[in-house]
């Protein structure tokens, strides 16, 4: 099910949390090889008997060294959460969470991970 919402493109794929842990890597891998980047990605650190955010990542990470992940989580006090670039992700977000804070960090992601090139004319050395 895809779906248009604020101008972001929402991918659903039933829950991944009942899915054996390939199935992430899996979809993921299929999207990318055909082209269809996600410009960011937003994974859960604990899913009760399913693969948890850091587990996830690592191996989205294999894939794309480029993904742009976002942790959420309802353990705030969790390391990850606190420091979660130095696992990989490039944004934060505890639960609950109301939807223009999401949308904000979801758009500091991708925002972020935009690289700008500036072209400095030289003078010719003489």
């Amino acid at each position: 099910m895809e779906k248009e919402k604020r101008g972001y493109l929402l991918t659903g794929e039933n829950s991944f949390a009942e899915a054996d842990k390939r199935a992430v890597a899996d979809f993921y891998r299929k999207k990318f090889e055909a082209g269809e980047r996600f410009d960011a990605v937003i994974l859960d650190l604990t899913l009760p008997g399913g693969m948890g955010g850091k587990e996830a990542l690592k191996k989205l990470i294999e894939i794309d060294p480029t993904v742009n992940a976002i942790v959420s989580s309802g353990y705030a006090t969790d390391a990850t959460m606190g420091r979660y670039q130095d696992f990989g992700f490039h944004g934060v977000i505890a639960k609950p969470y109301e939807a223009a804070e999401l949308g904000k960090i979801v758009y500091d992601v991708i925002e972020s991970s935009h690289v700008t090139i500036v072209d400095h004319p030289t003078e010719a050395a003489g």
